[in-house]
């Protein structure tokens, strides 16, 4: 089953590999991750799912592989009373 912004790694999407292939695609994608944060100026009162786009300009024009959701529903933040 592959996931928004993931890899699929179902058996039949691995299934021609060894597990050491397999353990070394997983290393090598851990190794060069990023994880991107921001504040929403959105209220979080408003819960509606809120899309995200990530452009990646990279000056040396080489071919990246970039894995994104499309999107996300905020946390609701708790009223303090």
């Amino acid at each position: 089953m592959a996931l928004p912004g993931g890899r699929d790694c179902s058996k039949s999407a691995v299934l021609h590999l060894d597990i050491e292939e397999v353990c070394n695609i997983i290393a090598h994608d851990i190794r060069n991750q990023y994880t991107i944060g921001y504040y929403s100026s959105v209220s979080s009162a408003d819960q509606s799912f809120r899309r995200v786009e990530i452009r990646v300009k990279d000056p040396k024009k080489r071919d990246l592989d970039v894995r994104t959701r499309t999107g996300y529903f905020p946390k609701q933040v708790p009223v303090k009373k």
